[in-house]
């Protein structure tokens, strides 16, 4: 029986290649993990992709159980 590949992420992953390499080496360069200025362009980017006013990047769901 062959397998049905739901996504195939390996090809999804070589054509953004040198974007996400670039982004991943600026992000460990600057050391800026948590609310560097990669984290605020992917909020502002998804809150335009959405059409909302406000979106909240989290690193883990478990983190969004203490927001008021």
């Amino acid at each position: 029986m062959k397998k049905i590949q739901m996504v195939d992420l390996q090809s999804q992953y070589k054509k953004l290649q040198p974007e996400i390499d670039q982004t991943i080496l600026d992000v460990i360069g600057s050391a800026a993990f948590i609310n560097g200025p990669e984290v605020h362009q992917f909020q502002a980017d998804l809150e335009k992709y959405l059409d909302v006013k406000h979106v909240i990047p989290c690193a883990m769901v478990r983190m969004l159980y203490k927001l008021p």
